[in-house]
């Protein structure tokens, strides 16, 4: 049996550094955006981590906008995507509290499918 993880994605991107940022980072002008989630997708597909968080951090993931942040998500594994319940269940246990309700709007304002669409 797989055990769940949590998956961490460093979006390692800033319009500049911060004086107190200790991350690791790149000054962006988006140049590199693309590259990047291409890898990282590559990443994902590989491992095929049964995901039960998705986490982006860094520098500023907002910087790559919505829909390369949607093909990251839409990267994980097609056989077992989770649903917004557990997705909000997730968050919880980690002490975040999000109702499922809010995480469906997230996933449509970027566009991604409802779990039961998704499954491949």
């Amino acid at each position: 049996m797989t055990q769940e993880v949590g998956v961490y994605i460093h979006v390692p991107f800033c319009r500049k550094r911060c004086p107190y940022c200790a991350f690791v980072l790149i000054e962006s002008d988006g140049s590199l955006h693309d590259r990047f989630v291409d890898k990282i997708c590559r990443e994902i597909r590989a491992a095929k981590p049964k995901a039960r968080t998705l986490y982006f951090g860094g520098g500023t993931p907002s910087m790559l906008g919505a829909a390369p942040i949607r093909r990251m998500i839409e990267a994980e594994d097609s056989s077992h995507p989770l649903s917004d319940q557990e997705i909000a269940d997730a968050l919880a246990a980690d002490g975040v509290a999000l109702a499922r309700r809010t995480v469906a709007k997230y996933r449509d304002e970027l566009q991604i499918l409802p779990a039961r669409l998704r499954h491949r």
